[in-house]
């Protein structure tokens, strides 16, 4: 019988791998150094004629709507931010960051713009963000690097302002359960946007759709790209482990905002006032993150190591680049078939290449179903990712017909 899921939020690591978790999320007593009156930055995307567009703080506090938003969230990344100070992480990959200063470093937004992703998912930073450019990496809006929080985040933040904090409190169980939960898609993105800051990279979802197909029309893999998808999933590892960790630290009081969000949901307007927390949102988000904080516990309990993605996100995240690295990799294979390399030499890492893409790559490969629960989510997160980005489609059909390649000229069915 298949394990059940788990799954702890997709969208954002640990001062020592394997180490208790107290350790290993530091939460550090430190003088504050903010200036009291200095606010957090946000910014906004204003409706046009030419559709939304990213505007600066000044511009968006002219329009009433966006000035609206625009307190809001500001409003809710200040509380966050006197619960942190001197917050700190050290990532696999680029080593330690203070988060905490990281809150006064980035500026913030709700994205309306890109519909599949706002409506849907909580967040993304540059590693995501279409607007990102890796020539200009500093912070927005001296450069492209910038916090996006999606229309479905920001119904969260709605809720705690409109609901939350008038029924329970700001102490109480229930809205600190909340603060943990949008915080630790605050800090997962944040952790993006110094990623990407520090060093920032290219991949294949911003070099334009025409130089990409290119690329795989030629069958010449470009190693910057290669590399530089790849840098984009160890960055969202790290960026996971953090997460996982942050949940579990408040676990008990998330589980009480779940509950309450339970009682509230069950009130005949509520969705009228939230409505994109119904849908997905309470079994995506809210059920299976407690199952999958409660789980990672019992496995901190067991000593297992905690660096690596959950079940759920690697089919997020590695689906991503796995069918460029499988496209390049088999290039290469094949080149070495026709330049007289015997295909039986190199039969079983081709097997393995397969196999791994397929998994990543089909909604229905091995069997899945959408009868099955376990299954029905990995096909959705499946179908979910590929619509979302520009050049997948095209780069699973061309890692595809290289399979088909090696088993014309081996005269081997994978």
């Amino acid at each position: 019988m298949k394990k059940v899921l788990i799954v702890v939020l997709m969208m954002f690591t640990a001062t020592a791998w394997g180490m208790p978790l107290d350790t290993q999320l530091e939460r550090q007593v430190a003088q504050q150094t903010q200036v009291q009156n200095i606010l957090p930055h946000v910014a906004c995307e204003l409706k046009t004629t030419k559709g939304y567009q990213l505007m600066p703080q000044e511009e968006c506090l002219k329009n009433p709507a966006a000035a609206q938003e625009i307190r809001l969230l500001q409003k809710f990344v200040e509380e966050l931010s006197q619960e942190v100070q001197g917050m700190s992480f050290n990532t696999k990959y680029l080593g330690p960051v203070n988060l905490s200063e990281q809150i006064y470093n980035q500026t913030f937004l709700v994205n309306h713009s890109w519909r599949p992703i706002t409506v849907r998912f909580m967040g993304f930073g540059p590693e995501d963000d279409p607007e990102f450019d890796y020539t200009q990496p500093g912070y927005y809006p001296a450069g492209t690097v910038k916090v996006n929080m999606t229309e479905r985040a920001f119904d969260v933040i709605r809720l705690y302002y409109g609901d939350i904090l008038p029924r329970y409190g700001r102490d109480g169980q229930q809205a600190r359960g909340l603060r943990g939960f949008v915080g630790m898609v605050f800090f997962h993105e944040m952790l993006h946007g110094w990623q990407l800051h520090t060093l920032p990279v290219l991949d294949y979802k911003r070099m334009g759709l025409e130089k990409l197909n290119e690329m795989l029309v030629s069958r010449q893999p470009d190693a910057k790209i290669i590399w530089g998808s790849q840098q984009i999933i160890n960055y969202e590892e790290d960026a996971n482990v953090f997460s996982y960790q942050y949940t579990a630290s408040v676990l008990e009081d998330f589980k009480t905002f779940v509950k309450a969000f339970e009682t509230l949901s069950a009130e005949p307007v509520f969705f009228q006032k939230y409505p994109l927390l119904a849908d997905t949102f309470y079994d995506y988000y809210l059920v299976n993150e407690v199952a999958g904080a409660e789980e990672l516990m019992q496995e901190i309990a067991r000593g297992k190591t905690l660096d690596t993605f959950n079940e759920l996100n690697t089919y997020t995240y590695r689906g991503q680049v796995a069918p460029l690295q499988t496209w390049a990799d088999m290039v290469g294979i094949n080149d070495r078939i026709a330049g007289g390399t015997p295909c039986g030499i190199l039969e079983t890492q081709v097997r393995g290449k397969y196999e791994y893409f397929m998994n990543l790559s089909v909604p229905e490969w091995n069997g899945r179903t959408a009868d099955n629960p376990h299954d029905s989510i990995i096909m959705d997160t499946i179908r979910s990712i590929e619509k979302s980005y520009p050049g997948l489609p095209e780069t699973k059909e061309a890692a595809l017909k290289e399979f088909k390649t090696f088993e014309k000229r081996c005269n081997i069915k994978l």
